[in-house]
């Protein structure tokens, strides 16, 4: 499981092994990250700052070496 807060306060728990890929996107201020779920329809979208961008991908990098 991966939880952060987004820019907007909230809280988000993501089960990564129903994720298929995820999406880091630069805007001027910060990061917009997406995660796309098994199943190909569903995607959610955060706004983050470039700290918790990082954070993610740490997690999601340590989780494909791990197998976690």
């Amino acid at each position: 499981m991966l939880q952060f807060t987004d820019l907007n306060d909230i809280l988000h728990v993501v089960h990564i092994r129903n994720v298929t890929h995820v999406q880091f996107r630069e805007t001027p201020n910060n990061f917009v990250v997406s995660f796309h779920f098994i199943g190909g329809q569903y995607v959610v979208p955060a706004t983050v700052n470039a700290e918790t961008a990082s954070f993610i991908a740490e997690k999601l990098v340590g989780a494909i070496v791990t197998g976690k």
